[in-house]
């Protein structure tokens, strides 16, 4: 993972799925980011698949960019910061349901738990508190939304 920060949108993979987000029609934007999130939750035991992104698929830290627009497009949810992230605009065109919230929650739970892949980089790296804390406004905003 190309890495600058531990901010949703502080790495190479999240910041080219944000562009992504941005040029799509804002009436393909939702399922976009269902699509994302839909990717990497599975049905087996763990029922997340959180791996690093591959050219065929989502991985972890496009979800984890899909589940920080989707916390900041409710309400009182934590700011995007829109040098690598979607603009406001874009956010505000977001059609955000109780599924699609929920499917947030699944996918940034699994990318924070011991194991996944997301986890066992930024713990290699020696800055997992950093990237916990970096995402605890987004995941609390989708649980208590």
């Amino acid at each position: 993972m190309g890495a600058w920060g531990t901010g949703p949108f502080d790495n190479d993979s999240a910041a080219d799925w944000a562009g992504e987000l941005t040029e799509a029609a804002p009436e393909e934007r939702s399922r976009l980011l269902r699509r994302t999130l839909q990717e990497v939750l599975l049905d087996g035991d763990s029922g997340v698949e959180l791996d690093a992104s591959s050219e065929e698929e989502w991985g972890a830290e496009e979800a984890i960019a899909a589940a920080a627009v989707i916390a900041s497009a409710l309400p009182g949810g934590p700011t995007v910061d829109e040098t690598y992230g979607p603009t406001l605009q874009v956010i505000a065109s977001l059609q955000v349901d109780e599924q699609l919230r929920a499917l947030a929650v699944r996918a940034a739970q699994g990318a924070t738990s011991e194991g996944s892949q997301w986890h066992d980089l930024w713990s290699e790296a020696d800055a997992l508190d950093d990237a916990l804390r970096a995402l605890q406004p987004v995941i609390s905003a989708l649980r208590h939304s």
